[in-house]
Protein backbone atom coordinates (compact mmCIF):
# COMPACT_ATOMS: atom_id res chain seq x y z
CA UNK A 1 0.00 0.00 0.00
CA UNK A 2 1.80 3.37 -0.68
CA UNK A 3 2.25 5.61 1.53
CA UNK A 4 2.65 9.55 1.76
CA UNK A 5 5.56 11.04 3.36
CA UNK A 6 6.95 14.29 4.20
CA UNK A 7 9.98 16.14 2.08
CA UNK A 8 13.05 15.27 3.39
CA UNK A 9 15.01 18.69 4.53
CA UNK A 10 18.18 18.09 3.36
CA UNK A 11 18.17 19.29 -0.67
CA UNK A 12 18.87 16.86 -3.40
CA UNK A 13 21.16 17.35 -6.40
CA UNK A 14 18.80 18.18 -9.69
CA UNK A 15 20.76 15.02 -11.84
CA UNK A 16 21.96 11.92 -10.08
CA UNK A 17 21.07 10.48 -6.96
CA UNK A 18 21.03 12.99 -3.82
CA UNK A 19 23.55 12.64 -0.76
CA UNK A 20 21.91 10.03 1.14
CA UNK A 21 19.89 7.99 -0.72
CA UNK A 22 18.07 7.26 2.65
CA UNK A 23 18.29 3.53 2.47
CA UNK A 24 16.29 1.44 5.54
CA UNK A 25 20.50 0.16 6.14
CA UNK A 26 23.73 0.61 4.92
CA UNK A 27 26.01 -2.36 4.50
CA UNK A 28 29.03 -2.19 6.70
CA UNK A 29 32.35 -4.23 8.62
CA UNK A 30 31.38 -5.51 11.93
CA UNK A 31 34.86 -5.70 13.62
CA UNK A 32 33.65 -8.89 15.33
CA UNK A 33 34.50 -7.93 18.89
CA UNK A 34 38.16 -7.39 18.19
CA UNK A 35 39.13 -3.76 16.72
CA UNK A 36 42.37 -4.06 16.33
CA UNK A 37 42.30 -7.58 14.57
CA UNK A 38 41.09 -6.74 11.18
CA UNK A 39 41.33 -9.95 9.90
CA UNK A 40 38.21 -11.60 11.55
CA UNK A 41 35.99 -8.66 10.75
CA UNK A 42 33.09 -9.48 9.00
CA UNK A 43 30.59 -7.82 6.88
CA UNK A 44 26.69 -7.22 8.09
CA UNK A 45 24.45 -6.95 5.06
CA UNK A 46 22.68 -3.96 4.34
CA UNK A 47 19.16 -3.59 3.22
CA UNK A 48 19.26 -1.29 0.30
CA UNK A 49 15.17 -0.64 0.08
CA UNK A 50 14.47 2.85 0.42
CA UNK A 51 13.16 4.01 3.44
CA UNK A 52 10.52 6.23 4.13
CA UNK A 53 11.14 9.81 3.25
CA UNK A 54 13.94 8.87 1.10
CA UNK A 55 15.08 11.63 -1.42
CA UNK A 56 14.75 8.98 -4.28
CA UNK A 57 11.07 8.45 -4.40
CA UNK A 58 9.43 9.30 -7.52
CA UNK A 59 12.23 11.70 -8.49
CA UNK A 60 13.83 8.56 -11.46
CA UNK A 61 13.32 9.90 -15.01
CA UNK A 62 10.79 7.87 -16.39
CA UNK A 63 11.78 8.52 -19.87
CA UNK A 64 15.30 6.32 -19.73
CA UNK A 65 15.48 4.14 -22.76
CA UNK A 66 16.98 1.12 -20.43
CA UNK A 67 14.41 1.37 -18.06
CA UNK A 68 13.13 -2.15 -16.88
CA UNK A 69 9.54 -3.32 -15.74
CA UNK A 70 10.13 -4.35 -12.62
CA UNK A 71 12.59 -3.59 -9.93
CA UNK A 72 14.98 -5.99 -8.25
CA UNK A 73 12.66 -7.64 -6.71
CA UNK A 74 10.16 -8.08 -9.17
CA UNK A 75 7.86 -5.43 -8.35
CA UNK A 76 6.28 -3.01 -11.28
CA UNK A 77 7.98 0.33 -11.34
CA UNK A 78 6.36 3.57 -12.42
CA UNK A 79 4.82 3.62 -9.04
CA UNK A 80 2.72 6.75 -7.52
CA UNK A 81 2.85 8.25 -11.71
CA UNK A 82 6.65 8.46 -11.27
CA UNK A 83 9.85 5.79 -10.93
CA UNK A 84 12.21 6.19 -8.20
CA UNK A 85 15.84 6.24 -8.64
CA UNK A 86 17.98 3.35 -7.70
CA UNK A 87 17.22 -0.54 -7.68
CA UNK A 88 14.10 0.01 -5.10
CA UNK A 89 10.50 1.14 -5.89
CA UNK A 90 9.66 1.81 -2.69
CA UNK A 91 5.66 2.23 -1.59
CA UNK A 92 6.51 5.66 -0.60
CA UNK A 93 5.68 9.02 -2.20
CA UNK A 94 5.37 12.79 -1.83
CA UNK A 95 2.23 14.34 -0.97
CA UNK A 96 3.62 18.13 -0.16
CA UNK A 97 -0.12 19.41 -0.25
CA UNK A 98 -1.50 16.60 1.71
CA UNK A 99 -4.90 15.67 -0.89
CA UNK A 100 -4.04 12.33 -0.54
CA UNK A 101 -2.29 12.26 -3.87
CA UNK A 102 1.29 11.95 -4.49
CA UNK A 103 3.06 15.02 -6.44
CA UNK A 104 3.85 13.31 -9.08
CA UNK A 105 0.13 12.35 -10.02
CA UNK A 106 -0.58 15.85 -9.02
CA UNK A 107 1.78 17.19 -11.36
CA UNK A 108 0.91 14.14 -14.33
CA UNK A 109 -2.75 14.88 -14.39
CA UNK A 110 -2.49 18.60 -14.22
CA UNK A 111 -3.54 19.28 -10.82
CA UNK A 112 -0.50 21.12 -9.63
CA UNK A 113 1.56 22.84 -12.21
CA UNK A 114 6.12 22.35 -11.72
CA UNK A 115 7.07 24.95 -13.61
CA UNK A 116 5.98 24.33 -17.22
CA UNK A 117 8.50 21.23 -16.57
CA UNK A 118 11.60 22.58 -14.78
CA UNK A 119 11.95 18.94 -13.63
CA UNK A 120 12.53 18.77 -9.54
CA UNK A 121 9.18 17.23 -9.03
CA UNK A 122 7.57 19.67 -6.74
CA UNK A 123 4.45 21.30 -7.12
CA UNK A 124 4.83 24.88 -7.60
CA UNK A 125 2.55 25.83 -4.71
CA UNK A 126 4.60 24.21 -2.49
CA UNK A 127 7.88 26.16 -3.12
CA UNK A 128 9.07 28.91 -1.68
CA UNK A 129 7.51 32.48 -3.25
CA UNK A 130 9.23 35.15 -1.17
CA UNK A 131 8.50 37.99 -3.49
CA UNK A 132 4.58 37.01 -3.04
CA UNK A 133 4.03 36.66 -6.62
CA UNK A 134 2.06 33.80 -7.00
CA UNK A 135 4.99 32.19 -8.31
CA UNK A 136 7.31 29.78 -7.46
CA UNK A 137 10.70 31.68 -6.88
CA UNK A 138 12.25 28.30 -9.06
CA UNK A 139 10.15 29.31 -11.59
CA UNK A 140 11.04 33.08 -11.54
CA UNK A 141 14.91 32.40 -11.69
CA UNK A 142 14.10 29.88 -14.55
CA UNK A 143 11.47 32.14 -16.88
CA UNK A 144 14.22 35.31 -15.86
CA UNK A 145 11.47 37.37 -13.83
CA UNK A 146 13.85 37.39 -11.09
CA UNK A 147 17.75 37.18 -11.59
CA UNK A 148 19.75 34.98 -9.20
CA UNK A 149 23.33 35.94 -10.17
CA UNK A 150 24.94 34.54 -7.16
CA UNK A 151 22.87 30.61 -7.78
CA UNK A 152 21.51 30.30 -4.36
CA UNK A 153 18.06 29.67 -5.58
CA UNK A 154 16.71 32.52 -4.09
CA UNK A 155 15.53 35.34 -6.17
CA UNK A 156 17.91 38.69 -5.74
CA UNK A 157 15.27 40.79 -5.46
CA UNK A 158 14.39 38.93 -2.08
CA UNK A 159 18.04 39.41 -0.83
CA UNK A 160 18.97 42.49 1.22
CA UNK A 161 21.44 44.27 0.00
CA UNK A 162 24.53 45.82 1.22
CA UNK A 163 25.10 48.61 -0.30
CA UNK A 164 29.06 48.96 -1.63
CA UNK A 165 30.14 45.74 -0.53
CA UNK A 166 31.19 44.93 -4.25
CA UNK A 167 33.49 41.95 -3.10
CA UNK A 168 31.07 39.87 -1.03
CA UNK A 169 33.15 40.13 2.13
CA UNK A 170 31.02 42.12 4.37
CA UNK A 171 32.73 45.60 4.42
CA UNK A 172 32.81 48.17 2.76
CA UNK A 173 36.54 48.62 2.05
CA UNK A 174 39.31 49.67 -0.52
CA UNK A 175 39.36 46.18 -1.70
CA UNK A 176 35.68 46.97 -2.97
CA UNK A 177 37.03 49.46 -5.56
CA UNK A 178 38.34 46.75 -8.29
CA UNK A 179 34.83 44.82 -8.23
CA UNK A 180 32.86 48.26 -8.11
CA UNK A 181 34.67 49.51 -11.61
CA UNK A 182 34.20 45.69 -13.01
CA UNK A 183 30.42 45.89 -12.27
CA UNK A 184 30.91 49.66 -14.24
CA UNK A 185 31.21 48.16 -17.02
CA UNK A 186 29.09 44.90 -17.32
CA UNK A 187 27.21 42.91 -14.66
CA UNK A 188 29.47 39.81 -16.39
CA UNK A 189 32.68 41.53 -15.55
CA UNK A 190 31.98 41.87 -12.29
CA UNK A 191 31.09 38.17 -12.05
CA UNK A 192 34.34 37.04 -13.73
CA UNK A 193 36.45 38.10 -11.16
CA UNK A 194 34.62 35.80 -8.70
CA UNK A 195 35.63 32.84 -11.07
CA UNK A 196 36.48 29.82 -10.65
CA UNK A 197 33.72 30.34 -7.89
CA UNK A 198 30.80 32.45 -7.76
CA UNK A 199 29.84 35.65 -5.93
CA UNK A 200 28.06 35.01 -2.36
CA UNK A 201 26.52 38.32 -2.46
CA UNK A 202 24.09 39.94 -4.86
CA UNK A 203 24.95 42.29 -7.84
CA UNK A 204 22.70 45.11 -6.16
CA UNK A 205 25.55 46.28 -3.88
CA UNK A 206 27.16 47.61 -6.44
CA UNK A 207 23.96 49.81 -7.00
CA UNK A 208 24.83 52.32 -4.30
CA UNK A 209 21.74 54.82 -4.97
CA UNK A 210 19.05 52.11 -5.65
CA UNK A 211 17.94 52.84 -9.63
CA UNK A 212 18.50 50.13 -10.90
CA UNK A 213 21.30 50.61 -12.17
CA UNK A 214 25.77 50.90 -11.79
CA UNK A 215 26.77 53.68 -13.17
CA UNK A 216 28.83 56.89 -12.42
CA UNK A 217 26.04 58.02 -9.92
CA UNK A 218 27.30 55.86 -7.63
CA UNK A 219 30.29 56.58 -6.87
CA UNK A 220 29.59 59.72 -3.92
CA UNK A 221 27.44 56.97 -2.52
CA UNK A 222 30.64 54.18 -2.38
CA UNK A 223 32.93 57.31 -1.18
CA UNK A 224 30.23 58.05 1.36
CA UNK A 225 30.05 54.26 3.13
CA UNK A 226 33.77 53.84 2.65
CA UNK A 227 35.37 51.76 5.67
CA UNK A 228 31.91 50.41 7.32
CA UNK A 229 30.26 46.91 7.60
CA UNK A 230 27.30 45.47 6.50
CA UNK A 231 24.54 45.26 9.22
CA UNK A 232 23.86 41.86 10.62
Amino acid sequence: MPHPVRLPSGPAKRDGAPPDPLFVAHGHWDDNGTPVNPDDDIWITGDYHLASGSPCSNRGNDDTPTLPTHDFEGEPRIQQCRVDLGGDESPYYFDCNTNGVSDACDIAAGTSQDCHGNGNGIPDECEPDCNSNGVADSCDIADGTSPDVNGNGIPDDCEAACRGDCNCDGEISWRDIEYFRAALDAQQDWLDLFLPGSPTCIFANCDLNGDGNVNWRDVDPLVGVMNTTCPS
